[in-house]
């Protein structure tokens, strides 16, 4: 059994390399991607949409509200809230929002005194802090002094660093995540997909049927096979990431190893669920192609979905490939255990199940 499984991944494996399309959009193209990204943001560029300020104001003074109400809200990329400063601590430990301004008590005094101190705390993990640390600081003490009828008082802005990460971060950080979940989501949902309903389409799975074959070596000959591939496609781009772009991992790559393989079995069943009944191979690819595009977008591959309008936010909760890219980005960027991901992991195996479940109830052979 185990030598006739071999034998079909071998075969699966030789029939995948003479199809130099499916070659090309598996390997050559996620490279080229993360060759284009990482060249344009290698550095400590990015480009947050909008940030996430919150600000505790411990003053409660005319100044104060002034920094607040005349100088923060007025900048159309800041979204601002007030608070509590342990409760905005926590946020931005879980990296909701950018930065948390502490407006200590005395602070109008101090600006009477020409002193200021703002603390600002960020947090290192967050992928766009780096490029938004300095523009912030000179926007508050810009508006700040436009409100002061033009004089520029001595702001001094003491950062703190929140969490456990400790190292200066990039946007292809922020990326390789989302470039393999692409990549594992395009290979099963368009290889597995599309190749079940072309052998559907020429009789292939006609002919399978009836030969001695048993249908689970066939099955999981094309699982294994499909894991290899997009297994050493998750390598190539990381080595390429890390070693050309600089990238940082700071997680454990078993942990990672684990959480992706997770990942691939969830988007093995999703493929196996569009070529389940379907007969014609276009009819597949137009189906892989509904389902690949929204959530290549929607799931935070390229940029941070909190800043979408709210009627997708719902949507955006039940995308498989939005738990794949953030458990990656969790490990990789944030040091987790991949035991330390419940929500991902359950999301991940729940679908994968499904989708499991509804392949096996609705696939035939012809």
């Amino acid at each position: 059994m185990t030598r006739l499984l071999a034998k079909n991944i071998f075969i699966h494996m030789k029939l995948f390399m003479r199809e130099k399309a499916s070659v090309f959009w598996s390997y050559a193209f996620p490279m080229f991607l993360i060759f284009v990204f990482g060249t344009v943001f290698g550095g400590n560029n990015s480009s947050p949409i909008s940030m996430g300020v919150g600000v505790a104001d411990a003053d409660q003074s005319m100044f104060s509200r002034i920094l607040i109400d005349s100088a923060l809200t007025q900048v159309p990329a800041f979204r601002v809230r007030t608070g509590d400063l342990d409760s905005l601590l926590d946020d931005l430990k879980n990296r909701q929002g950018t930065l948390v301004i502490e407006i200590p008590q005395g602070f109008g005094d101090s600006l009477r005194a020409g002193h200021v101190a703002l603390r600002v705390y960020y947090n290192e993990s967050n992928i766009q802090y780096n490029a938004v640390a300095q523009g912030i600081l000179e926007v508050i003490e810009y508006h700040f002094a436009q409100r002061m009828s033009g004089l520029r008082p001595p702001l001094k802005f003491e950062t703190v660093a929140v969490g456990n990460v400790q190292v200066k971060r990039s946007y292809i950080d922020y990326f390789l995540p989302g470039l393999i979940g692409i990549s594992l989501m395009s290979t099963c949902l368009f290889s597995i997909g599309f190749m079940l309903t072309s052998y559907r389409e020429k009789g292939n799975l006609k002919r399978l049927a009836i030969t001695p074959l048993p249908k689970s070596i066939f099955v999981f000959s094309i699982i294994i096979q499909r894991y290899v591939i997009i297994l050493s496609q998750a390598v190539l781009l990381i080595l390429l990431a890390v070693y050309v772009f600089g990238a940082h991992i700071v997680g454990s790559y078993f942990d990672g190893f684990l959480f992706l393989t997770l990942s691939i079995l969830t988007f093995t069943s999703l493929g196996f669920l569009i070529g389940a009944r379907i007969a014609k191979a276009e009819t597949g690819a137009g189906i892989a192609n509904f389902i690949f595009f929204p959530m290549m977008f929607l799931s935070g591959t390229f940029f941070p979905v909190d800043n979408l309008p709210g009627f997708l936010q719902p949507l955006l909760k039940i995308l498989p490939l939005k738990y794949a890219v953030e458990g990656l980005r969790k490990i990789f960027m944030e040091g987790a255990s991949v035991f330390s991901l419940g929500t991902e992991i359950a999301v991940l195996a729940g679908c994968g199940l499904l989708f499991l479940v509804i392949s096996i109830k609705i696939f035939r052979w012809q």
